[in-house]
Order: structure tokens, then C-alpha cells, then sequence
């Protein structure tokens, strides 16, 4: 069955809508989960993040920032703003992509441990040491890490108001 729903908001019963069609592409991940590493039986999901070309619509010198702020530390030291703060930057790797991919945290989505081995069987590459450390440290200042006054006042926005129940 393919559903005909146009949104997640309806009030169609829910036994209706058990069977969706949703079309899906091949995508480069990484594993982001705590260490970065599968970590067999300890859960029963792993956290995958999406890897996306260097986007088209940057000026000269952002994606240079971007890249830089792999290692984001000494720009928040200094208190910076760091760029590419949901990212992290992958330089091309022979075979598999010839492009910079971009790792966006904010893409990220649980899978089943269940489907360990069919994601070990697509498996293309591990991180070296160096970068997993990288990697490691601003994912973990992404999502949780961060001064929470870290957004000047000016920038910040009340909190949205849920809609009345009727």
C-alpha cells in the first residue's frame, strides 16, 4: 500500500498508515555514535549521520573556514564563532568518493543494531586515529559541549507556543 498522506499531521487511524512507501537513494554515512564504533552488544541502535558534498552555494573563503574548523578548539577558545558548526569535513578517498564529503550531525538517525552486519558489508573506510579524535571532539561540543551563552542575546528567540488543544 502506498500512503497518500501529504503530511504527519492527519487524522487518518494509525493502522492505515503502517504501510508507507518512501523513496530513498544511496548515501554515504559515518557511525557517530559514542566512540564512533558500533559497539556490539552494548546497544540496540547505532547513530548514523549523512555525508553530503561541500555545498555549491558557499563564497571563496567559507569552505576554507569550514575545513579549518575540523579542529573548531582554538576557535572557541578565542571565542569565535566556529563555522560548519553541525559538520565535519572528509577529504576525497580514492574509490570510493573523489570529492570532500561533509559529515552534517544534524542529519543524524538511529538504526537497528540488527542491520550491523548488512551496514559492516557497505562498510568503505575507517577513520585514522587523528581525525576520529577530531571528529570525536566536535561532535561532542555540538551536542552538548557548547557554553549555552554561547548566542548573543540579540540572536535568541522565544520559545514557540504549542497550539491550543481543541
Amino acid at each position: 500500500m502506498q500512503s497518500t498522506v501529504e503530511s504527519l499531521v492527519t487524522t487518518a487511524p494509525i493502522p492505515s498508515l503502517s504501510s508507507v512507501t518512501v523513496p530513498t537513494q544511496s548515501a554515504f554515512v559515518v557511525v557517530i555514535s559514542h566512540c564512533c564504533e558500533f559497539n556490539p552488544g552494548k546497544r540496540n541502535r547505532v547513530l548514523l549521520a549523512r555525508l553530503e558534498a561541500m555545498p555549491g552555494h558557499l563564497t571563496e573563503e567559507q569552505p576554507d573556514a569550514i575545513r579549518a574548523a575540523n579542529d573548531f578548539e582554538p576557535i572557541a577558545e578565542a571565542r569565535d564563532s566556529v563555522p560548519g558548526v553541525d559538520n565535519f569535513v572528509f577529504s576525497p578517498l580514492p574509490g570510493v568518493f573523489d570529492h570532500e564529503m561533509v559529515a552534517v550531525f544534524s542529519s543524524s538517525t538511529p538504526f537497528p543494531m540488527k542491520h550491523q552486519d548488512a551496514l559492516l558489508g557497505v562498510k568503505r573506510a575507517e577513520l585514522e586515529h587523528e581525525v576520529r579524535l577530531l571528529f570525536r571532539k566536535k561532535l561532542a561540543w555540538f551536542v552538548g559541549g557548547r557554553d549555552p551563552n554561547d548566542i548573543d542575546d540579540s540572536e535568541k528567540h522565544d520559545a514557540p507556543v504549542p497550539p491550543a488543544a481543541s
